[in-house]
């Protein structure tokens, strides 16, 4: 399993997982189907026009085959004044479930990235 950088060849993929976050029971007022328009919406924005400094990484098979993302935006504390990340996303498709993907995405995160060598999880 590889851990890398987003590419705009991963739009799709990350995409069709959007409709992962509505595998959960939602609240009773909220509207299923407004719900999932909203999550496609906010993905699509999220990857064609990121906020400065968002990192996006997705797992991949030794084959290439994509397997999950996860999505960390950077945060100030308003407390310390520390700069932190804040994991926005991450998902890994239902037959990458239990493989171990969301966990090397969290770890790589963890342990070191592309902007700075660790980061500060919120």
């Amino acid at each position: 399993m590889h851990i890398r950088p987003f590419n705009d060849s991963d739009k799709e993929f990350i995409l069709s997982l959007a409709l992962r976050f509505m595998d959960f029971n939602l609240m009773d007022w909220r509207d299923p189907q407004k719900m999932g328009e909203a999550q496609v919406r906010i993905a699509q924005e999220s990857l064609d026009d990121p906020s400065p400094g968002t990192e996006v990484f997705v797992a991949e098979d030794e084959n290439g085959k994509l397997l999950g993302f996860l999505e960390v935006k950077p945060h100030t504390d308003n407390l310390s004044g520390i700069e932190q990340g804040n994991i926005v996303a991450i998902a890994v498709s239902p037959e990458s479930e239990s493989k171990g993907a969301g966990k090397r995405l969290w770890r790589r995160l963890k342990n070191g990235h592309g902007k700075k060598d660790t980061v500060r999880l919120s």
